[in-house]
C-alpha cells in the first residue's frame, strides 16, 4: 500500500525534485545556515558539469541529468545521515533495498547510486561522487568563516578535504587550495 499517495503521484518527478527545497542536510549536526537538499543538488551540479569540462572528461545530458537529481529519494526519506546508513554491512544493504523498491515505487530508479555505478564510465562515477563531496566542503568552509568551529563540522570538513585528495582531480585540488581555508 502506497501512503505517500495523497503527496505524489506516482512518477511526478518534478514535485519530488521541488519537495528537495524543504529537505535540510546535515540534520542533527550544529551548523548556522540553512542548508537544503534542493541546493546541494544543485551545486553539485554545476561543479560536475564545470569540472568535466576542465578535465576533459566528456559527459552525457543523461549523466548530467542524474547529478542534479542524485539526491531525489531524499525527498521521500529525508536526508538519513551517512553514520545511520552505514552503521554496518547489514543495515546498509538493507537501506539500499529500502531505497531501491521505493524508487520502483516511485518511478525514480533511474536516480539511485546503483544506476550510476553500473551504467555510466568509472571517470564519470568518481568525478560525479567527487563533486558531491566538493559542494559540502564549500558549504562547510562558509560555516567555519561564519564560526561554526564544532568538532562534528571540523570532523566533516577534514574527511572531505581528505577524500578529495585521494580522487586525483588536479583541477579540483587547484580549487580546493585556493577556495578552502585549512
Amino acid at each position: 500500500m502506497n501512503h505517500f499517495k495523497h503527496e505524489y503521484k506516482k512518477g511526478d518527478e518534478l514535485q519530488l525534485l521541488r519537495s528537495l527545497k524543504h529537505i535540510n542536510r546535515l540534520s542533527g549536526k550544529p551548523i548556522i545556515q540553512k542548508y537544503s537538499v534542493a541546493e546541494h543538488c544543485y551545486y553539485t551540479g554545476i561543479l560536475f558539469e564545470h569540472f568535466a569540462q576542465e578535465e576533459k572528461i566528456n559527459v552525457t545530458r543523461t549523466q548530467i541529468r542524474f547529478v542534479y537529481r542524485h539526491d531525489i529519494m531524499e525527498s521521500i526519506t529525508g536526508d538519513l545521515l551517512r553514520p545511520a546508513k552505514n552503521y554496518n554491512i547489514i543495515v546498509k544493504d538493507l537501506w539500499d533495498k529500502i531505497e531501491k523498491e521505493l524508487s520502483y515505487a516511485f518511478e525514480i530508479e533511474e536516480y539511485i547510486d546503483e544506476t550510476i555505478e553500473y551504467t555510466f564510465p568509472e571517470n564519470v562515477v568518481k568525478l560525479f561522487k567527487t563533486c558531491d563531496i566538493l559542494e559540502l566542503l564549500l558549504f562547510l568552509n562558509e560555516e567555519k568563516e561564519l564560526g561554526n568551529n564544532t568538532e562534528a563540522i571540523d570532523k566533516i570538513f577534514h574527511n572531505c578535504i581528505q577524500y578529495i585528495y585521494e580522487k586525483e582531480f588536479r583541477s579540483i585540488i587547484d580549487f580546493m587550495e585556493i577556495q578552502i581555508r585549512f
